[in-house]
């Protein structure tokens, strides 16, 4: 070969080469710096902790969803790990009010709805909604469900709301009782169907009369209402009002029992309603693809724990309040008399202003001094009536 085809050959070469190399860092100008330079996720984060109802209410969840929004996070992880107790037998009709008394747990999760839909509608940048659901017993059973996006703790539990079915329980006339419970039911298996939920799980939930089992079928869950009638069918309730079916005191504190629902970590990834089960926050960011690339903004706890703080001092001031309501006493001349009634109606002007404040989470019978008290707004009615009364009386007295 030539000296001057070697030459050519070589020029040849080294424009291959630089073709080579400009192609490689073409391609690495288009793909590498969106990697590179792809901004971490901002993960905003807050517990739904205390009891249902009171320290989880609408106004505080609210405020931490607007800041998440003001942040502009990628990503919003609800952990759900609320106080509940289990009194005594569900299947006996003298159940406490604290189950099913005072607020209805499937209308106070129907005000929280829209702070997930309507609300996040208006948002220019969406962000995922992820629930960690360590303890969702009582009312906060709902909540997990108004995400696609459900993960549990090793510990996680949903259930414990048979008290609203059976606040029916035995009274009124059968198909009333049925359309009250199915006007309960609809919301909550509405936004269970709305996130890919199946809705028979939230019967499950709520119904002691309601059979329900399951097979799997090329690893989903097909759910059948009735009895399991093979080996490779599971039980999930039977009919807890027919005899030798009803669960142990026991069974049911510990969310064994199969006369209501009780979704665990195991069953709940079985069935298809958890991603996954996770030990820690570091695990759940693993698993949502982020731990390596997020940044944690705003303090959601803060702002849930402000408002349960703030709601222990008001429940201190308002049992104080009442306190020194009690004790006056209208006697002596008129101007004694007369001032005595201003200090009644001032402290009642100051009840009345504090339960429209926090009317919502307040709940009255649960505050020292204020015995068979029945919701707040029941309460205000009562001091404006007395309001009235000490008015009238005060018209009515003679120097």
């Amino acid at each position: 070969m030539s000296r001057y085809m070697f030459g050519h050959f070589g020029r040849w070469m080294s424009r291959l080469r630089l073709g080579i190399v400009g192609f490689a860092a073409l391609f690495s100008f288009m793909v590498s710096p969106a990697l590179a330079q792809q901004e971490p996720a901002r993960v905003y984060s807050f517990t739904l902790k205390g009891w249902f109802g009171k320290d989880v209410s609408e106004t505080p969840m609210a405020q931490a969803l607007d800041e998440a929004r003001q942040l502009e996070a990628d990503y919003i992880i609800i952990t759900v790990d609320t106080d509940w107790h289990q009194f005594g037998d569900p299947l006996k009709s003298d159940l406490p009010e604290d189950i099913i008394g005072q607020f209805d747990q499937f209308f106070r999760t129907k005000k929280m709805i829209p702070l997930f839909q309507e609300r996040m509608l208006s948002w220019e940048r969406k962000p995922k909604v992820v629930f960690w659901v360590k303890q969702a017993m009582g009312g906060a059973a709902f909540l997990p469900f108004m995400s696609d996006t459900m993960y549990f703790h090793p510990d996680g539990k949903i259930g414990g709301i048979q008290g609203i079915f059976l606040m029916f329980g035995g009274q009124g006339d059968r198909v009333v009782v049925e359309k009250q419970i199915s006007l309960r039911l609809t919301t909550a298996q509405g936004v269970a169907i709305q996130n890919g939920y199946d809705p028979r799980l939230i019967e499950a939930m709520t119904r002691g009369d309601y059979v329900l089992s399951y097979r799997l079928v090329g690893g989903r869950p097909v759910y059948l209402e009735r009895m399991p009638q093979g080996p490779d069918e599971f039980l999930l309730t039977n009919d807890a009002f027919l005899a030798g079916n009803k669960d142990s005191i026991e069974e049911l504190a510990r969310g064994r029992g199969v006369n209501w629902l009780t979704l665990k970590a195991d069953n709940a990834q079985v069935l298809g309603v958890s991603k996954g089960t996770v030990s820690t926050m570091d695990d759940l960011l693993f698993e949502l693809g982020i731990a390596r690339n997020h940044v944690m903004v705003g303090d959601g706890d803060k702002i849930m724990d402000e408002w349960s703080a703030t709601l222990r001092r008001t429940e201190q001031t308002l049992s104080r309040l009442l306190k020194e309501f009690n004790e006056i006493n209208v006697q002596g001349e008129w101007n004694e008399r007369r001032r005595a009634r201003g200090r009644q109606q001032a402290l009642l002007q100051q009840m009345i202003g504090l339960l429209n404040r926090y009317e919502e989470a307040i709940i009255p019978w649960q505050i020292n001094g204020f015995v068979r008290a029945g919701s707040a707004q029941q309460v205000i009615s009562a001091f404006r009536l007395m309001l009235q009364r000490i008015q009238l009386q005060q018209l009515a007295d003679e120097r």
